[in-house]
């Protein structure tokens, strides 16, 4: 199948059909692992604010991905989440992250997306997560809101990050 443009809560209803309604009506919040893995023609992607975590590789290996719009209420990214997506140009990080899983085997939530370029972390957060951006060779630049009182272990290893700004 091919979406372009993917509100989370209408394509969950169009691959479960009968078990989706259920999600609709109760509020989905997390989104599976593996669930849209390697789906060649997502280009962007809404999550409804319902969703406060999504799943190791949930979307990995989606290549033609630009463009992602978090969830308000996110709080765990799982491993590879949307690890090796070569499009993905920007990302926000809503205040609410606490946790970005990884590990050897499976990177960072955005390990290999190599075009990221811009990221904004949400003004109210107060701790970048660990692994966040490790492995994520594409952005030079960030600025940091002046709410972060801790950057996490290894938040920006193996980048190519040269340039950190924290307002006043």
């Amino acid at each position: 199948f091919f979406f372009h443009d993917l509100d989370i809560s209408y394509v969950y209803a169009i691959l479960f059909v009968g078990s989706a309604d259920v999600y609709k009506r109760q509020g989905m919040t997390k989104i599976p692992d593996n669930l849209f893995d390697s789906c060649p023609g997502f280009t962007t992607i809404t999550i409804p604010d319902t969703v406060t975590e999504i799943g190791d590789s949930a979307f990995a290996e989606c290549k033609q991905l630009s463009s992602v719009q978090l969830s308000n209420n996110l709080t765990i990214l799982g491993k590879f989440a949307f690890g090796n997506c070569t499009s993905l140009t920007s990302i926000w990080i809503p205040k609410s992250l606490k946790t970005a899983d990884t590990s050897a085997f499976s990177g960072s939530p955005f390990a290999g997306c190599v075009a990221l370029q811009s990221v904004e972390l949400e003004t109210g957060m107060t701790k970048i997560p660990d692994n966040l951006f490790d492995s994520c060779p594409g952005f030079t630049t960030i600025t940091i809101p002046d709410t972060v009182t801790e950057i996490g272990d290894s938040a920006f290893a193996n980048t190519n990050l040269n340039s950190i700004t924290i307002p006043d």
